[in-house]
């Protein structure tokens, strides 16, 4: 199934070496095996298929960038290992790092700084990649280095393309806003998971995002692809005024 998925027809544009895809689905595989609970393993799946729509992004977004020669091998290796860490944090039953104590980014990017493979080309580009995962889903990047914001893009709009279904899972069922999250919103300011309440706090986050998209191809289609419009509409239907 997972190899249909990466390996397959509808990913005939991703790029990774094979020992990286192999390497991940290892990981993957062996923390799926021992998930004590379906709903563990259901948080395992959840985080399968959201690699896949990092990846499909993160080609996308470098396909409409040109600002940036990139090494297509290396796209598709920082999203493909963005969220590694994720399958070991889902036996806590939650991906919040807050809830759980795991720092997902900091775990991942130390797993790729240990693993060794056989080919030279790992050992160069091993810290790059190291820093992408690091960096992809703080509050803020503090290194300036493409693959760094890079995937931090590629990981906002694989979710963003997926935004009306995870709303529909009514996760966040709270009627109304937190004044917080509307305040850093107005401000152009980033929203913090913790101020997350409601339904349109996670509207407002996701809307604030914007201000955080560091390249051509990724804000082209926050707003060609109607992201944009989504956020503001489903905000005015929440009753949130954001003028």
């Amino acid at each position: 199934w997972l190899d249909e998925l990466f390996l397959g027809d509808r990913a005939s544009g991703f790029r990774f070496p094979d020992e990286i895809y192999e390497w991940w689905k290892e990981e993957v595989l062996a923390n799926y095996r021992i998930g004590k609970n379906e709903y563990v393993r259901m948080l395992m799946r959840q985080k399968m298929l959201h690699t896949w729509e990092v990846v499909e992004a993160g080609f996308d977004i470098a396909r409409s960038s040109p600002e940036v020669d990139w090494d297509w091998y290396l796209v598709g290796s920082v999203c493909l290992l963005h969220d590694i860490a994720r399958f070991k944090q889902a036996h806590f039953e939650s991906f919040s790092d807050g809830k759980t104590g795991f720092d997902h980014a900091g775990v991942g990017a130390e797993m790729i700084r240990r693993k060794e493979f056989e080919d030279a080309w790992w050992e160069q580009i091993k810290e790059t990649v190291a820093q992408a995962v690091e960096w992809h889903s703080r509050i803020a990047c503090e290194v300036n280095e493409s693959y760094a914001l890079f995937v931090r893009d590629a990981d906002k709009l694989g979710l963003l393309r997926y935004m009306p279904y995870l709303i529909d899972m009514r996760v966040y069922e709270a009627e109304g806003v937190t004044k917080r999250a509307l305040e850093d919103y107005l401000a152009k300011r980033m929203v913090k998971h913790s101020d997350m309440k409601t339904r349109a706090d996670v509207c407002l986050a996701w809307g604030a995002w914007e201000i955080d998209l560091n390249y051509f191809g990724t804000r082209k289609a926050f707003e060609s692809e109607g992201i944009k419009k989504w956020i503001l509409n489903e905000l005015k239907r929440l009753n949130v005024e954001i003028d």
